[in-house]
């Protein structure tokens, strides 16, 4: 009956603390409604008592977002097989692990039968204890299998009962009981089904407590209303929840110019000609400056055949040459498609034709770094963005091209730019996004944070990474100015906060992993003045613990802004600012402008607030796809149900939990838990803890052939981390099944290019 399950089902969160505080919330069902989930109880040849339990299975399922889930009920131990078992006085009772699973097409009839026959087919094993029957499904030592309870009280209760010699008459009666779960419902048959849910106060609050009760009459009402509908159809929410829910996950409706992004930069350019727009090292570019150099580039670009739905790679390493590129392309009408020379040339090589990109800027010394049989056209900028043959562009059958030939513009929904992200299958995808979900994302970010002709960008993310863009391209659209680290600075924590001196930067990101990388620095940490000048601190693309968060604020003085997106999204589509609230991590937040957040369960509904769920995207920031993967598209860009018809909502494949205020906290990657004896682990939450200890400066965990291994890197000043040190600290912190049993400790954790944690690079 257990075979199969994978983890317990526990519904109450909060752990036991202090004496048990017992309390119940009662609910009687109408009559008529009674009738009828009697009547439907016979219609399909099962109990009372089955449709109860299997309602309640519904109910954990919804609440849990499963679809296997496992919760107690109590048997009364009275084998009739025992000769005078009936009059025998004393308690018998016992409680035993019920299952109940269902596909999101079975009728709520057929879940119905199927439970009854599953529960008929273990009458003779009634009489086993649970931690045998635990034991010999292979569970032994993973603890509780359930934490929640139903008790079907199914014994006679006719009046003025008595012995059969009369002498003794049964009055009346009363229970007093007591439950060692802490929640529990307690269930009396009769013209009003008597549900009465029994609740540890101190774990399930009393507003918890009433909300669960209205759950479960909800999903009653449903079985009696239609056994033949499917389980996935059943609603544990009601319309009012529905209706707060969808307003919570709705950005705030604003309008947006619908302007490409060289044609926000040009009307910028205009107004501010002569302010400081590019810095990099010693070359400084005006607005008008770049703009010229762009637009010489643009007219060999487009004399090349660029022009709207045309593809051009950018191989320029970070320099005003760089920016200069990319402007350039989009001048063009087409969309840039980075590469990182860094990259392996395999990887290159499919980028390449995987874009059908027919040319590539670069640089004449970093042309030999791609790959040999690119068979591309090539145009060479230098790095202060002058194109080598911008003075005498030709158009494709080699007449000269005149400065200002007419030639087709891009739209704000043509693309923009092609980024490629890793894919599961090991072959990188393309992600398109357009002009006009680019402008959503830089007008969200000007309206929420506001930039001056003040400020200073630090860019310092590979543009191979969506994160540069904003980096880029925020800045130019607002007339202040981008400061570009040095080709290899974004891995120096002690180089970035000389550039923040040295260049007055005032706004600036990190991957949570760089940010670990920068405290653990003590040139950075020793003397926190470098960062006098910041006032906007963006972090993005793993989740934020808010130990470092905490550390961070504590050090500058600036508290970050933790953002959360895909690059299917145009980069980022919620915002949260970290305000010292206690947590494990930092909340993503809630959603920007003209962009909708659904959390839903594997059935497409909306969960109820505190219930884990994968997060979808709807709004005007979603790519136009996967470049060449029709497939793919299809699979991760799929029809809204709650929108508009021909509506898309993107597939994040991220988990998260939705608070009553609609801010939304990240608990991982979906395809990132993993499930070890029975237990599903989320090795972020390990992470954590293994980072709060304070001899541990950054830490990963991995599952290396079934087993948990924990990478340790030391904080400044310890010297000698052992390993049993570590287990025994994370012994007290984390339940047994989560404590790692390898560890490694390691000089520091290995980066990708864009910051990340390296995890293929991790010693095994």
């Amino acid at each position: 009956a257990l075979a199969g399950v994978e983890e317990a089902t526990r519904l109450v969160a909060a752990p036991p603390a202090g004496p048990i505080e017992p309390a119940q919330v009662r609910v009687e069902l109408p009559e008529a409604t009674t009738a009828r989930l009697t009547a439907r109880a016979r219609a399909h040849g099962v109990t009372l008592g089955t449709v109860v339990q299997a309602a309640w299975g519904l109910l954990l399922s919804g609440l849990t977002g499963r679809q296997d889930v496992v919760f107690g009920t109590t048997v009364s131990g009275r084998d009739a097989a025992v000769d005078g078992i009936e009059s025998m006085a004393g308690l018998f009772i016992n409680t035993l692990p019920t299952r109940l699973a269902w596909a999101p097409g079975d009728p709520l009839g057929t879940v119905l039968e199927r439970l009854q026959r599953e529960q008929s087919a273990l009458l003779d094993h009634q009489h086993l204890g649970l931690a045998e029957i635990q034991r010999l499904a292979g569970h032994a030592g993973d603890g509780e299998l359930f934490d929640t309870l139903v008790v079907f009280e199914n014994y006679p209760a006719d009046e003025d009962l008595s012995d059969p010699t009369g002498t003794v008459r049964l009055t009346g009666h009363a229970f007093h009981d007591a439950v060692h779960y802490p929640l529990a419902l307690l269930v009396k048959p009769g013209r009003r089904l008597d549900l009465r849910l029994k609740h540890h106060a101190e774990r399930v609050d009393g507003a918890t407590a009433h909300l669960l009760a209205e759950r479960l009459t909800r999903v009653l009402d449903a079985l009696a209303d239609d056994t033949a509908r499917p389980a996935a159809s059943l609603d544990l929410l009601a319309a009012d929840e529905h209706a707060r829910i969808a307003a919570l996950g709705a950005g705030a409706s604003r309008e947006v110019a619908p302007l490409t992004l060289p044609a926000a930069i040009a009307a910028q350019t205009a107004r501010t000609p002569d302010a400081l727009a590019v810095v990099h090292e010693g070359t400084h570019l005006t607005y008008a400056e770049l703009d010229a150099r762009a637009e010489a580039l643009a007219r060999t670009l487009r004399a090349r055949g660029a022009r709207p739905e045309e593809f051009v790679a950018v191989a320029v390493p970070r320099s005003a040459g760089l920016v200069v590129a990319l402007l350039g392309v989009l001048k063009s009408g087409a969309a840039y498609v980075p590469l990182d020379l860094d990259h392996p040339a395999e990887r290159l090589r499919h980028v390449l034709a995987d874009s059908g990109a027919r040319t590539v800027v670069t640089t004449a010394a970093d042309a030999g770094r791609l790959p040999a049989d690119h068979g591309l056209d090539t145009v060479l900028v230098d790095a202060e963005g002058h194109a080598a043959d911008a003075g005498h562009a030709a158009d494709e059958t080699g007449a000269a091209a005149p400065a200002h030939a007419p030639h087709p513009e891009a739209t704000p929904d043509h693309p923009a730019y092609l980024i490629h992200t890793s894919g599961s299958t090991g072959r990188p995808k393309g992600v398109v996004v357009t002009h006009r979900a680019l402008a959503n994302r830089l007008a969200w970010m000007q309206g929420a944070y506001g930039l001056t002709a003040a400020d200073r960008v630090l860019q310092k993310t590979p543009a191979s990474f969506d994160v540069s863009v904003w980096e880029f391209f925020w800045a130019l659209r607002e007339g202040a100015a981008v400061v570009l680290a040095a080709p290899e600075g974004h891995r120096d924590p002690a180089y970035l906060a000389r550039t923040v001196r040295a260049e007055s930067v005032t706004a600036l990101h990190f991957v949570p992993s760089m940010l670990d990388a920068f405290l653990a620095s003590a040139e950075v940490t020793a003397d926190p003045s470098w960062a006098a000048s910041l006032r906007l601190v963006f972090s993005s693309g793993e989740a934020l613990s808010g130990q470092a968060a905490a550390r961070w604020t504590a050090l500058t003085g600036v508290p970050p802004h933790n953002l959360y997106g895909p690059t299917e999204a145009a980069v980022d589509v919620t915002h949260h600012a970290f305000d010292g609230a206690p947590g494990t991590t930092v909340p993503i937040g809630r959603p920007v402008w003209n962009t909708g957040l659904r959390v839903l369960d594997p059935c497409l509904r909306p969960v109820p607030d505190g219930v884990p769920g994968e997060l979808y995207l709807t709004g005007v920031q979603l790519a136009r796809g996967y470049h060449r993967r029709p497939a793919l598209t299809a699979e991760r860009f799929v029809a809204d149900p709650y929108g508009a018809p021909g509506t898309r909502m993107y597939r994040t494949g991220d988990l998260v939990r939705r608070r009553p205020d609609g801010t939304l906290d990240y608990l991982g990657r979906t395809d990132r838990q993993v499930k070890l004896r029975g237990n599903r682990i989320e090795p972020g939450e390990i992470e954590a803890a293994l980072t709060r200890l304070p001899s541990v400066a950054r830490g990963a965990v991995l599952v290396r052939a079934q087993r948990l291994v924990a990478y340790a890197v030391p904080a400044t000043g310890t010297t000698d981390l052992e390993p049993a040190a570590l287990r025994a600290a994370l012994a007290r912190a984390l339940p047994a099944a989560l404590v790692p049993e390898d560890y490694v400790v390691l000089a520091d954790l290995p980066l990708t290019p864009s910051g990340k944690l390296d995890q293929a690079a991790l010693p095994a």
